[in-house]
């Protein structure tokens, strides 16, 4: 089994890659929805709520852990490492193909606070980009409008307008919750700047990662698992509003997560 692990429904589009590239896997995803959001959390915060829910995807089966989360990879995932002793992928921001695919090299970057403010972050950016004009803008509340299920158009004409002018044509979605909206992101940014993401890449590196362990697919699957931390039936409207079939949704209180 594989755990995917995020503070929400971020992960949604991770999981749904994991799933095309390895349809006979069972997944266990857990979001820590009583601790919404990561992005506006402190390091030490979001280190002890990551260990939380990769403790859960791990006492449902999980041998190996995805973070499908921005915030928490560039906060806690060294930390988390060092706590489990099993394979955890991370969530790293797309600065590296951003410089790639970008031809002015005017490149955006939106995130949470903690992601955009992080040294993590920082260091991609000194590594990657210093021959490139990169903009990051912080999007407080973005994340919460995606969890609620709300229209998110007004907030971005607000979140996106920094990029309009200098203009962008590369814009990396530094949050896990944005491809969610990648279509009203797309309409309020125009046709002619990419969108970047790393849900396909994650689960590429899954695999891979999967199948070094060499662990057995051939039996009939289950399944897969969604639990979260907070309100079960919110998080069953979610699963529905995007799709997401051929699960069970379990609830676990804030004591089962953090004892």
């Amino acid at each position: 089994m594989i755990g995917i692990v995020d503070s929400g429904i971020g992960g949604f589009g991770v999981y749904r890659e994991v799933k095309r590239l390895l349809p006979r896997a069972r997944i266990v995803y857990v979001a820590d929805q009583a601790h919404f959001p990561y992005g506006e959390k402190t390091e030490a915060e979001i280190e002890q709520y990551l260990c939380g829910i990769i403790d859960i995807a791990v006492r449902n089966g999980a041998m190996m852990v995805i973070v499908a989360c921005n915030s928490a990879s560039v906060a806690a995932l060294e930390y988390a490492r060092k706590k489990f002793n099993i394979p955890i992928v991370g969530t790293i921001p797309a600065i590296k193909p951003a410089v790639t695919t970008s031809h002015s090299q005017h490149i955006g970057v939106i995130g949470t606070p903690a992601t955009i403010t992080s040294a993590y972050y920082q260091n991609l950016i000194h590594e990657f980009g210093a021959e490139s004009t990169i903009i990051p803008l912080a999007c407080p509340g973005l994340a919460d409008t995606i969890e609620r299920l709300e229209d998110p158009r007004e907030r971005l004409e607000t979140c996106l307008a920094p990029l309009r002018e200098p203009r962008v044509d590369t814009l990396v979605l530094a949050c896990t919750h944005y491809p969610l909206i990648r279509d009203e992101i797309q309409e309020v940014m125009g046709k002619d700047v990419t969108l970047l993401d790393v849900s396909e890449a994650v689960a590429r590196q899954a695999k891979h990662v999967f199948e070094a362990q060499t662990l057995d697919t051939d039996e009939e699957v289950g399944s897969d698992l969604f639990v979260t931390t907070g309100d079960a039936r919110h998080f069953k409207k979610q699963i529905h509003e995007y799709g997401i079939d051929q699960c069970a949704v379990n609830g676990y209180s804030m004591e089962a997560v953090h004892p």
